[in-house]
């Protein structure tokens, strides 16, 4: 396992709001919020295959907007909502009120404390979880390694991208206290799920941003860097996020060369996908951009 120090690299976007410490990716927040319109209300077109069978969710079925964590099948709770703090209470007293079976996921993410939380929930209530059409950011760093066993669809994508302790080393210059006592969670709950600390750095390292394209703050009150970069987020193989998640894989893991037209289409704009820099990059302190 490497050492927290042995990291180097460069990505995309961080902000973190002081008031409520969070961290959140900015790549920008209104890119994300067109890509979450879009993923919410136009489910992955696919066609039915052996794995549909184990999902508790038709995958021609939409995020209900007006309900995005809702009770469905009876047992199950499909998630489609952005990983807040508001958020991860909600489904708290859901799984606090009634016998959930498994957790149906869709999501671009969010913020890393509500993340931490959701993650929790889900060890601590052996939850299964069936990633339905896609779990970036928060979502794949904090809530699914917490699952017992793993459910995907041929079709489904895994967005990797940055932690707080990764980017604490690009841009020391903008750490606070806060942000310090956010790494230092990420890192005590990794412990907890037994995960290693390398993977708390690995992807923003696969993602190699080049430089700070901006510092401040952002909309909705946010504060942090803005990081230059080709693509936002990485989708690992299959290895790696088996070494990264702590359950078992009930359907096979997503492959990245799907033909799937909207898959391409996301992968196109938004994912790098090798993991051929991962060895070899480290992450420091990244200067402006010119």
């Amino acid at each position: 396992m490497k050492n927290d120090k042995n990291v180097k690299s460069s990505h995309n976007v961080s902000a973190s709001r002081e008031t409520s410490d969070v961290g959140v990716c900015n790549f920008s927040l209104r890119k994300l919020a067109v890509l979450s319109i879009f993923l919410l209300t136009i489910p992955l077109a696919g066609a039915g295959s052996a794995r549909s069978s184990e999902f508790p969710i038709s995958h021609q079925q939409k995020c209900d907007v007006d309900e995005p964590i809702k009770v469905i099948g009876g047992s199950f709770v499909h998630f489609c909502a952005f990983v807040n703090e508001e958020n991860a209470d909600k489904l708290e007293k859901v799984l606090a009120s009634r016998s959930i079976e498994g957790l149906v996921i869709d999501t671009f993410g969010g913020e890393t404390r509500a993340g931490i939380k959701i993650g929790r929930l889900v060890h601590e209530y052996r939850l299964p979880v069936y990633v339905n059409d896609l779990c970036f950011s928060a979502c794949a760093q904090w809530i699914v390694p917490a699952s017992p066993k793993l459910y995907f669809r041929e079709y489904s994508i895994i967005g990797l991208h940055h932690t707080q302790n990764s980017l604490n080393l690009i841009a020391p210059y903008n750490v606070t206290p806060k942000l310090r006592e956010l790494a230092m969670m990420e890192r005590e709950y990794y412990t907890y799920l037994g995960v290693a600390h390398q993977y708390l750095y690995e992807p923003l390292q696969t993602l190699s941003p080049s430089c700070i394209a901006e510092s401040g703050k952002f909309e909705g009150g946010l504060t942090g860097v803005s990081v230059k970069m080709s693509k936002a987020y990485w989708m690992p193989s299959t290895d790696y996020f088996r070494s990264l998640v702590t359950g078992s894989f009930e359907t096979p893991y997503p492959s990245r060369d799907s033909k799937n037209p909207q898959f391409l289409r996301i992968k196109k704009q938004w994912l790098v996908d090798t993991e051929s820099e991962v060895s070899t990059t480290t992450l420091d302190a990244l200067q402006d951009c010119d």
